[in-house]
């Protein structure tokens, strides 16, 4: 058997994996208080798979929620090969397994504005079939819970979901990564249609480039607050008061800032990021086929942008394109080129990137 450095798993876990003969594990991710994941080739079928295990109660892979998601079926949603109990407190789940999450593909590089979009739409496509269909909310949509093949986006990670009742139209919280928490989960313990919808926002803001600095994390703060949390000695002590800081920003609606998403943006990307990630969660979009009618408007109005290190990309249609560059001084210069014919340079701007995008807003 391959070594899979999992020591730090729990015994069961790993008692499980070793002695699961249909299955050669290859390699083990430690996620946390998200749980554990392995990945693996069955030996039978000779697919890839991923196992993934969590924290449940003994009824849980009985309980409604489990059995709805055995019987999910839906292109932008991880289909479930398996969904057990494991004595004496873990669940597992196996489903396929992708290339890659979203969270890596933004860590590579900035996504260009039309394949945010696309895969913002699929999500959206995912998450239509959780609220309408099923009455479930995800409760934990973030970059590293999307994974991506090929053209294709799908939703997985579905640990955390919940059945809303027609009696009321919340259900508590989850025990998600906070900087994904929506305002009335940290403010009332509480859980909307409308809070996945926050986090499919704040995923399209990630997507786009706007400032989510996820892997260094004190970058949120002031350097006041970072020699305030310096001085607290204990380590529990001090995640709590650093997810108290982090909780006020959302309480503010100042986490995701729309001021820093990138200048080259229009206007109406600001205003949809805006209503889904309103503080009061009534005032978000109704439904999640009201976000993806939006989405759908960006794609038919805006070009599509793409910028890697001073090299601007600007593209309308399989028509025309655009190619800026910034040179050492600062200085843009732009370019055109029609039916991918020769690149022709374009002078009438001042070199400054405001007045190259004025030039670039044309078909």
């Amino acid at each position: 058997m391959i070594e899979l450095l999992d020591e730090d798993a729990p015994e069961p876990i790993r008692n499980f994996v070793r002695n699961n003969h249909d299955v050669e594990f290859t390699q083990y991710h430690r996620r946390g208080q998200m749980g554990e994941v392995y990945f693996g080739r069955r030996l039978k079928l000779n697919d890839d798979v991923a196992y993934k295990f969590y924290w449940a109660k003994p009824d849980y892979d009985s309980s409604e929620e489990a059995v709805i998601l055995r019987h999910i079926s839906h292109k932008n949603i991880l289909r479930l090969y398996e969904l057990k109990f494991l004595p004496p407190s873990f669940a597992y789940f196996v489903t396929p397994k992708l290339s890659c999450d979203l969270q890596q593909q933004i860590e590579v590089g900035r996504l260009s504005s039309r394949r945010a979009l696309e895969i913002t739409a699929d999500i959206l496509l995912g998450v239509t079939e959780l609220h309408s269909k099923h009455q479930l909310v995800h409760r934990d949509l973030k970059p590293p819970n999307v994974l991506l093949d090929v053209k294709l986006s799908v939703i997985a990670d579905l640990g955390a979901v919940k059945k809303i009742s027609e009696e009321k139209d919340f259900v508590n919280a989850s025990k998600a990564t906070c900087f994904y928490l929506p305002p009335e989960s940290i403010e009332e313990n509480k859980y909307y249609f409308q809070s996945d919808l926050y986090q499919v926002g704040l995923i399209l803001f990630q997507s786009l480039g706007g400032f989510f600095p996820i892997n260094t994390p004190y970058d949120w703060l002031t350097s006041k607050q970072r020699r305030e949390l310096s001085l607290v000695r204990d380590g529990t002590q001090q995640q709590q008061e650093f997810d108290r800081m982090i909780g006020k920003q959302i309480l503010k609606g100042t986490l995701a800032d729309l001021h820093t998403l990138p200048q080259y943006l229009d206007g109406g990307f600001k205003r949809v990021l805006a209503k889904a990630l309103q503080i009061d969660h009534s005032r978000r979009f109704k439904n999640s086929s009201e976000f993806l009618q939006a989405v759908h408007g960006l794609i038919r109005t805006y070009p599509d942008y793409s910028q890697q290190g001073d090299t601007l990309l600007i593209i309308h249609g399989t028509h025309s394109e655009y190619r800026a560059n910034k040179d050492a001084q600062g200085r843009w210069s732009v370019e055109k080129r029609i039916d991918g014919k020769q690149w022709r340079r374009n002078n009438n701007h001042d070199g400054r990137l405001t007045s190259i995008l004025r030039i670039c807003k044309n078909k």
